[in-house]
């Protein structure tokens, strides 16, 4: 099998599991908060890494993996 063959079964298999991916990133997203809270940096760092997770959006890009994963098997 090969290498391009092996990357688009990968990228497929992403594709399949993008959805579920994403819903578990919004999930574990008030847990990142809270946790992050509990590591003990000041009120300001705090509140921006609150503010970048708030208003991030996971996203997954297959075609980007499948060139990177092909680069990184190329070396």
């Amino acid at each position: 099998m090969a290498l391009e063959d092996l990357a688009a079964k990968g990228r497929e298999k992403l594709e399949r599991k993008a959805e579920l991916m994403r819903r578990h990133w919004e999930e574990a997203r008030e847990k990142m908060i809270t946790h992050y809270r509990e590591v003990g940096f000041g009120p300001t760092i705090t509140a921006h890494y609150e503010e970048g997770i708030r208003a991030a959006a996971y996203r997954t890009d297959p075609e980007k993996w499948y060139r990177r994963w092909l680069e990184k098997m190329k070396e």
